[in-house]
C-alpha cells in the first residue's frame, strides 16, 4: 500500500531509514526537525511511502524547496510521482542513492532535462572512534570552533561564492540575501564551524543535517575552492 505520512509515523519512517543510515541522514533529519506535517515551512516535506503491514519498506519526501528526497529500493517512480501530485510543487532536485536517482529520473520523464547541476557524489561514513585530530589542530598551528554572529557576514559572502561556483545558482543580488539566511540559521543552530590560522577564518564547514545517532557534513568552503572537499 502507498500512503501519505501522517503525525504520528515518526517512529514507523525512522525505524526505516535507521537501517539506511548512511544515505537517509537529510530525510532523518528534517523529519526530526520539522515533523510530518507539510505547510510549506523550511525543512517540511510530503513523505509518501510503501508500506507492508506495518512498515514502511520504501519513502519518497517531496520538500519545501522542491527537492525530492529518495530512499526507496523499490516503486521510486511512483512514489515521486505521487508525492509530487500530492504537493503540487514544480520538482526542483532529486536526492538519494545514485541508482535510485537515474530510475527515479526516468520514470518521471526527466532523464534528459536540462539541470544547472548533475552529480553523482559519493557519501563516506566515519565511526567516530576512529577519527584521528589531525596534525595542525593538535598542535595549535590551526584552530576550529563554533561560528560566531560576528562571523556571518564574512561567512555569507564564502557561501554565496559556494553556491555559484558549486551549485551552478546564478549571481542575483537575492543569493546574497538568501545565502545570509543560511548562515544565520545555521549558527544559531551551532552547527557551523570556522577553521582559523593565526586568527584569521581560512575555511568553514556545518552539519547540513544531523540525527542523535550521527551528523553529515556539507558545505565545506574555503575562498577560492570549490567543492565539499577537505584539505
Amino acid at each position: 500500500m502507498i500512503r501519505t505520512l501522517q503525525p504520528g509515523d515518526e517512529e514507523r519512517l525512522d525505524h526505516f531509514l535507521r537501517g539506511h543510515a548512511d544515505s537517509s541522514l537529510f530525510l532523518r533529519s528534517n523529519a526530526l526537525a520539522a515533523g510530518l506535517r507539510d505547510e510549506g515551512r523550511p525543512l517540511q516535506a510530503t513523505y509518501v511511502a510503501e508500506v507492508e503491514g506495518e512498515e514502511v519498506v520504501a519513502v519518497v519526501a517531496h520538500g519545501w524547496n522542491g527537492n525530492l528526497l529518495l530512499q526507496a529500493r523499490k516503486s521510486v517512480g511512483e512514489l515521486s510521482r505521487r508525492a509530487a501530485a500530492t504537493t503540487g510543487r514544480l520538482i526542483a532536485g532529486v536526492l538519494g542513492p545514485w541508482g535510485q536517482v537515474v530510475a527515479a529520473l526516468t520514470e518521471l520523464g526527466l532523464s534528459e532535462a536540462a539541470t544547472s547541476l548533475r552529480s553523482r557524489e559519493d557519501l563516506f561514513a566515519l565511526d567516530l572512534r576512529t577519527l584521528r585530530t589531525p596534525e595542525p589542530l593538535t598542535s595549535g598551528a590551526l584552530t576550529c570552533h563554533r561560528a560566531e554572529a560576528g562571523n556571518i557576514d564574512l561567512l555569507a559572502g564564502w557561501r554565496r561564492s559556494y553556491r555559484i561556483e558549486t551549485l551552478g545558482e546564478l549571481d542575483r543580488p537575492e543569493l546574497l540575501v538568501s545565502s545570509r539566511d543560511d548562515i544565520t540559521r545555521s549558527q544559531a543552530s551551532g552547527g557551523l564551524f570556522v577553521l582559523e590560522e593565526e586568527g584569521r577564518p581560512v575555511s568553514m564547514c556545518a552539519f547540513n543535517a544531523r540525527h542523535p545517532e550521527c551528523v553529515q557534513i556539507g558545505g565545506v568552503n574555503r575562498p577560492g575552492f570549490s567543492g565539499d572537499s577537505f584539505t
